[in-house]
């Protein structure tokens, strides 16, 4: 059997602990070549994120730049064709590189370069973009969202790409016309001639993206704005709101397997024991089996045929925790010991010139503190991913920021 695995609620580690694995038996016995589905899942859970460090250091390396006195060429974040695909009715479709957190990034990504390019907006239509070099953030050089940075380094970057295609579009049909370029403007997916002949972008689309991608162009000013700024539908609202967009947690396979984590009650606590009987006597499970996670810490992970046998089962492991020399605090406790803190002197503290402030006339003063709960940084959809493991390669689906 294909060993694949769903896991929800999971932890990703920040990184993988020298003797997380080395004392397990099962792991030291595994002959050279072989995996086994204790040891994938031991491993994949310890091993955390250091795919993406990895990746971050080749991209990197791989960023470099032309010849002195050359031109500088047009980097793969700049070229209309990695973003744009427009077909034979003039639907105009952007990639986007960034995942939508609920942002808005599919809808307002896709508005920079029908902004530019003069595109009829109920003819837009956009998707995920695949792995690849163009889809790097410009700023970080790795393929990612965060920082609330998508709309502050796409900005220009999609309103050039609009920009650029657009001008290839008007280079086209200024040949099909036989109208200088200059003469022609575009307006709702066309491209107007100045005796009224119109030429859409459907029908322009193969012969523009054959001509020269120009690598300086002029960008609307804010007061020519038709789409940016103003009240727009978003692309992705009925999908969403009627249950039919796919996320990661959706992914099925055949043969698929869940795994359901239990995870410590405080961070860095370890397994002492369990008996997982009870759990184990469900049908539908198929596996308890202890696993590192980060900072050295201990968990469980409940292999069944389902979701729902691995939930209850779940419920009915039992499990002693060490949690010897570890702090545990709350949010009551933490917001009590950050008031304090805050009350003395600290290190190179910047603070508002109150005396300035109380010079000042006014009518009226108000004066606020706000504090938050300590939150978790996840979202929305429970934390998975799924992995079809073939022994010497995996294929991931996972919902992920990088």
């Amino acid at each position: 059997m294909r060993p694949m695995f769903q896991y929800l609620n999971g932890d990703l580690p920040a990184h993988l602990d020298d003797d997380a694995l080395g004392s397990d038996p099962a792991v030291n016995g595994v002959r050279s070549g072989e995996v086994g589905r204790r040891v994938f899942l031991k491993f994949s859970l310890a091993s955390g994120f250091a795919l993406y460090a990895g990746a971050a250091g080749a991209a990197d390396a791989s960023v470099g730049g032309s010849a002195p006195g050359a031109p500088e060429p047009l980097k793969p974040f700049q070229q209309p064709s990695a973003f744009v695909a427009i077909d034979a009715q003039g639907v105009v479709t952007v990639t986007i590189g960034k995942l939508d957190f609920g942002q808005g990034v599919q809808t307002a990504l896709p508005m920079l370069v029908a902004e530019e390019m003069d595109a009829d907006w109920s003819q837009v239509r956009c998707e995920l973009a695949p792995a690849g070099e163009a889809y790097k953030d410009p700023f970080f050089h790795i393929q990612m969202v965060g920082g609330s940075t998508s709309m502050k380094a796409s900005w220009m970057q999609y309103r050039e790409i609009g920009a650029r295609l657009r001008a290839m579009l008007v280079a086209a049909a200024g040949k099909q016309l036989q109208v200088p370029a200059a003469q022609l403007r575009t307006e709702s997916g066309q491209v107007i001639a100045p005796d009224g002949r119109r030429i859409g972008y459907g029908a322009l689309a193969q012969a523009a993206f054959a001509e020269p991608v120009p690598t300086a162009v002029i960008l609307k000013d804010p007061s020519r704005f038709t789409l940016i700024g103003k009240p727009t539908n978003r692309l992705d609202a009925r999908a969403k709101s009627s249950g039919r967009q796919d996320f990661g947690i959706d992914v099925k396979l055949p043969e698929l397997r869940t795994v359901v984590m239990v995870h410590p009650p405080v961070f860095g606590g370890k397994v002492a024991r369990f008996d997982a009987a009870e759990a184990l006597a469900l049908p539908g499970v198929e596996e308890v089996i202890r696993v590192p996670l980060s900072g050295g810490a201990s968990g469980l992970a409940i292999v069944a045929n389902g979701f729902w046998p691995a939930r209850k089962a779940r419920e009915l492991v039992k499990v002693e925790w060490d949690l010897s020399g570890l702090e545990r605090v709350d949010s009551v406790a933490q917001l009590a010991q950050y008031r304090a803190l805050a009350g003395q002197p600290g290190i190179a503290v910047q603070k508002a010139d109150t005396a300035a402030l109380a010079s000042t006339p006014a009518s009226r003063r108000i004066s606020a503190e706000y504090h938050f709960p300590y939150l978790a940084h996840t979202p929305m959809e429970p934390l998975n991913c799924t992995i079809d493991f073939r022994g010497d390669r995996c294929t991931v689906w996972v919902g992920s920021q990088f």
